[in-house]
């Protein structure tokens, strides 16, 4: 997983790359008519290339069948049914559960988080495109490093997923609190472009890898062959609660009349996830996934103790 998330900064990076080039065909900085209008050819250049690499893969994906289905259901009927097995589940499978409730506040608090260090860096570069086309080539590239740095540090000392996404999520809390410092100094706390390199050289360290091991920590933590329902979950979670955050700091700012005033909820956001990571226990979880699968082979699919195969089901042991 972080491999991949490595070349999906390397991926980043060039499409940047190739916006950058289109700014400065667009003379965007010579005024705001060319600003404004590089922006929209920046997103036709984004589309154009998202849709050039898309259409490969969609057409060349490796399938990857899951469990085959039972006699008798269909994907519609089986699939609710699926999903309310597990929902009964939540008290069975802790660890699990426990993860996606920590990983809705955490996931809310960083991209809430990169949405305020966004709305400065855009008033400290008086919303130039270009610049703004910068930071985002060194954030994709030190994204790729870190993700792929990270990923070679936790094989060469055999580090656990949880020790490397606890470093990283450190590394955020501690730039919300940078933020934080703007609340009473215009020395720092996001006010000057220096800041802004510095956050975007630094982006590797922190907020790059945390999107890849944020969820290879889940992976450690579903059943086997069970990963495209609870990441479905997560995935519903973690955007689910994207609106939260960007509400309450618009209720913060416009209350306080400072707009890093935001950056002391969105710390409290991420430290208390931060905390709650470190009694999720990889080991609990593996014996409650077992746990799980043997339940649901025997609830739902109707597998009997011994492997033998009910009237109205498959055996799923007879899956190549």
């Amino acid at each position: 997983m972080n491999l991949s998330y490595t070349w999906n900064n390397i991926g980043f990076v060039i499409c940047c790359a190739l916006s950058l080039g289109a700014l400065f065909g667009l003379r965007a900085d010579d005024s705001v008519e060319n600003n404004n209008w590089g922006y929209s050819v920046s997103v036709a250049v984004c589309t154009a290339f998202w849709i050039i690499f898309a259409i490969p893969w969609f057409l060349w994906e490796k399938k990857r069948p899951g469990p085959p289905l039972p006699k008798g259901e269909n994907y519609v009927t089986f699939g609710c049914k699926q999903i309310w097995f597990a929902g009964q589940q939540v008290w069975t499978l802790k660890q699990t559960f426990y993860y996606i409730v920590v990983f809705f506040l955490l996931a809310d608090g960083i991209t809430t988080q990169l949405t305020l260090i966004s709305i400065a860096q855009t008033q400290a570069v008086k919303f130039s495109a270009i610049y703004n086309t910068y930071f985002l080539l060194v954030q994709g590239s030190c994204a790729a490093l870190g993700c792929w740095g990270y990923y070679k540090l936790q094989k060469h000392f055999d580090l656990k997923t949880k020790t490397i996404l606890q470093i990283v999520n450190f590394c955020c809390l501690l730039t919300a609190i940078w933020g934080m410092i703007g609340i009473w100094t215009t020395r720092i706390g996001f006010h000057h472009q220096w800041e802004f390199w510095l956050f975007a050289g630094t982006y590797g360290f922190t907020f790059g890898p945390q999107f890849s091991y944020g969820q290879a920590m889940m992976a450690e933590l579903v059943p086997h062959g069970r990963e495209y329902l609870f990441f479905s979950l997560l995935g519903i979670v973690s955007k689910g609660s994207s609106w939260i955050g960007p509400l309450v700091c618009s209720a913060i700012v416009d209350r306080s009349g400072n707009q890093w005033c935001a950056f002391a909820f969105v710390a409290a956001l991420i430290f208390v996830p931060f905390v709650g990571i470190f009694f999720i226990s990889e080991e609990k979880s593996r014996i409650e996934c077992e746990a799980y699968l043997a339940r649901e082979a025997v609830d739902l699919r109707k597998i009997s103790v011994d492997g033998t195969i009910g009237s109205d089901s498959v055996q799923e042991k007879s899956q190549p």
